[in-house]
This record gives C-alpha cells, sequence and structure tokens, in this order.
C-alpha cells in the first residue's frame, strides 16, 4: 500500500508502532471508505480483504434519482457496503460537522475512490 508520508499530510504510524484500539480485534488500520459509483465498489471489497484493514464506516451520496420513473437509488457503494455488513453514512454535503462525526468513529485513515462530495 502507499501512504503519503510528506510533511503537509504527516506520516502515517508504522504497523509495528501501531497499538490495537480500545475493544478491538487487534492490530490494524481503522478505515473510513468515502466513494459513489460502481467502479469504486472493488476498492472497497479489497479493502475489507485486507486482514490488517477494519472497515468503520462507508461513506457515500445520498440516493438519487435513477431510471425512468426517476426512483431514489442507493449509490452502488452504499448497496455493496449493506452487502458487506459495513455502516452507510450518506451526508448531503462536507463540512465541520461531517468532521466531528467522523472522529466518533476513531479512523486511522480515510481513503477516497470517487466520492463526489469533496
Amino acid at each position: 500500500m502507499f501512504w503519503d508520508s510528506s510533511p503537509a499530510v504527516g506520516a502515517l504510524p508504522s504497523h509495528a508502532a501501531r497499538q490495537p484500539q480500545e475493544g478491538g480485534a487487534g492490530v490494524g488500520w481503522r478505515l473510513v471508505f468515502m466513494g459513489t459509483p460502481a467502479y469504486a465498489v472493488p476498492v472497497l471489497r479489497r479493502l475489507v480483504d485486507l486482514p490488517d484493514v477494519e472497515a468503520v464506516l462507508v461513506l457515500t451520496r445520498p440516493p438519487a434519482a435513477r431510471g425512468r420513473g426517476g426512483r431514489l437509488a442507493p449509490s452502488p457503494v452504499a448497496e455493496a457496503a449493506g452487502a458487506l455488513g459495513l455502516p452507510v453514512w450518506t451526508p448531503r454535503r462536507v463540512g465541520p460537522t461531517t468532521e466531528a462525526r467522523l472522529t466518533r468513529w476513531k479512523p486511522d485513515v480515510a481513503l477516497t475512490a470517487a466520492y463526489g462530495l469533496i
């Protein structure tokens, strides 16, 4: 995996230095995934399959009107996350309240794959 360690972003701790999260199953990364379209789904599935990653939350765009009837439908990422048993959050916009809510999940890293609201 590639992690940006530039001074502007800050280096992530090494796996050797990681400590288990309180109540967690062991050493690993607590991940928040942000994505929306179908091509982000394989990224999410691959991350969930990694032994040292615990996907704790998925952010995706709110349901949108699709098809001829204009019925609201969840994003492909929301559908995949639901099938994987992951909690899904669909904020209408990203702002200071989003950051406050995300910190409650205590993520170590957030990964974005075509989220659409940043």
